[in-house]
């Protein structure tokens, strides 16, 4: 007679001694690889923020490479539009309309809250500070109109 049952539970014991939570990153040495936009929050000067889930609505990349070269693009492929209830009246505003692209790529470079973005010519272009959430990373930066941008990005594998 064959006692397979206790061979399952030995193994589904080792399956789960081996499911360890991955460490959080911590240093600008986690920042290379391959990232994806979940979310994206939107501040304005008046600290209205509209924040959303990227995947709705287009979708955003961002690579860092060990060259210092880099890739960036955000693309909206449909209105985001914020709902907002004002004296008991719900109006609509749209924050970013469909069509809205950013592609960036070049060299940058990077301490432990800064990263310098250039473009192919090693002119600078902007300057996002960043920080890690667990295995999240988050950029934050301005754009013309003084909004705060900050997105959250997370690290294919």
């Amino acid at each position: 007679m064959v006692k397979t049952p206790g061979i399952f539970f030995l193994f589904f014991i080792c399956f789960l001694s081996s499911c360890k939570p991955l460490p959080p990153f911590t240093s600008k040495k986690d920042l290379m690889g391959k990232w994806v936009c979940r979310t994206i929050d939107i501040i304005t000067p008046n600290k209205n923020i509209a924040s959303f889930a990227i995947y709705k609505y287009g979708y955003a990349n961002f690579s860092l490479d060990a060259d210092n070269t880099y890739m960036y693009s955000i693309n909206i492929t449909s209105d985001v539009i914020l709902e907002k209830e004002v004296l008991g009246n719900t109006y609509a505003k749209t924050i970013l309309k469909r069509g809205y692209e950013e592609f960036r790529k070049g060299y940058y470079s990077a301490d432990d809250s800064l990263i310098v973005l250039y473009d192919v010519n090693k002119i600078k272009i902007k300057e996002d500070w960043y920080y890690f959430k667990e295995r999240t990373l988050v950029t934050v930066s301005t754009d013309n109109e003084n909004k705060l941008w900050k997105i959250f990005w997370e690290k294919e594998i």
